[in-house]
């Protein structure tokens, strides 16, 4: 494990392998301290606590490890003293860990790091890292491991729900204007040149739909204009649900002649019907459009200026007789 850390002296330095820790330490004994010290006061209490337990040396040697601690990472007890140990969390998490027991040996309170196992999808736990030594120069840590995978899975599944419309599943109006925030925010980098894209599509006739079907039926139609739409796009690209039969897409493009095909993408994958069980709807739609090539342009000014062109489009199409445009 790698991060910086202090030693005998107060001074910092970068461990940039965990084997240099263990030398730092055993200098002044402070190896040897540690390891009584989980001993002495650690591994008995490890014994009856039904949360994991773990003590080590410096960044990365663990010196003892629970009974409750193997059960939860997966691992017997042996496999996860000495170094190593960490391969037992998800790659992208380590980092967390690591930086989490470096700031605890830099004289830093407890912290606090949720990780993924390796091993076992969606299993999640936590550990609360503490110092172990002198305050002013600690030479380990212990941790206490839970599980929180149905906390984890709470949190995220409420997260989703804050930012997702609950019929069709896209992104809300919420998450939408994030993501067209941090495509603004591409545009302001020098190594990029694209232009950002708002495309506001409204479905013509969508009241006649519930009227005469139900509203079963005209969800079950939301719900096929929202993979419609998403299947026009790139994944690169984000369509949301704004309520109602509104929904709005939003794209980066590299070139501005790249946005009349678009649009017309979109107005083709909604204008064939739509077969609904027995039912079969027919769909129209009409898309406005409004280009952003400056990283300053509000995004509701976004919103907006597209939406009045999708009704400028809407009026058009009703005067030449026909639904869309």
């Amino acid at each position: 494990m790698r991060g910086p850390r202090r030693v005998a002296g107060g001074e910092q330095a970068d461990a940039t392998d965990a084997s240099d820790t263990t030398e730092i330490d055993l200098r002044d004994g402070g190896a040897v301290a540690v390891r009584e010290q989980v001993a002495r006061d650690f591994a008995p209490l490890g014994e009856v606590l039904p949360v994991g337990v773990l003590g080590a040396v410096g960044l990365g040697e663990v010196v003892y490890a629970n009974d409750a601690a193997a059960l939860l990472l997966g691992r017997p007890a042996a496999e996860l003293t000495g170094r190593g140990w960490e391969a037992v969390f998800h790659p992208d998490d380590r980092p967390e860990l690591i930086t989490a027991v470096a700031l605890v040996l830099d004289s830093t309170p407890r912290q606090r790091a949720t990780l993924r196992l390796a091993a076992v999808a969606e299993r999640w736990v936590e550990l609360v890292v503490t110092a172990l030594g002198p305050q002013e120069a600690p030479t380990g840590w212990v941790a206490t491991v839970d599980d929180v995978s149905e906390r984890v899975a709470v949190e995220r599944r409420l997260a989703h729900q804050a930012t997702h419309d609950a019929l069709t599943r896209l992104p809300n109006r919420t998450l939408l204007v994030d993501r067209l925030r941090q495509a603004e925010l591409r545009m302001g980098r020098a190594d990029r040149r694209s232009t950002v894209v708002v495309f506001y599509v409204d479905l013509d006739d969508f009241k006649e739909v519930n009227d005469r079907h139900g509203h079963g039926v005209g969800d079950a139609l939301l719900v096929e204009v929202a993979g419609r739409l998403t299947r026009s796009l790139r994944v690169t690209d984000t369509v949301a649900r704004f309520g109602g039969d509104e929904f709005v897409a939003a794209c980066e493009v590299d070139e501005p002649d790249d946005v009349e095909p678009l649009r017309q993408r979109l107005r083709a994958a909604l204008s064939e019907p739509c077969r609904l069980g027995a039912v079969e709807v027919p769909l129209a739609a009409s898309v406005g459009v409004a280009v952003a090539d400056d990283p300053d342009t509000p995004i509701e000014v976004l919103l907006e200026v597209a939406d009045r062109d999708m009704y400028v489009q809407k009026a058009a199409a009703k005067a030449h007789g026909g639904a869309g445009a």
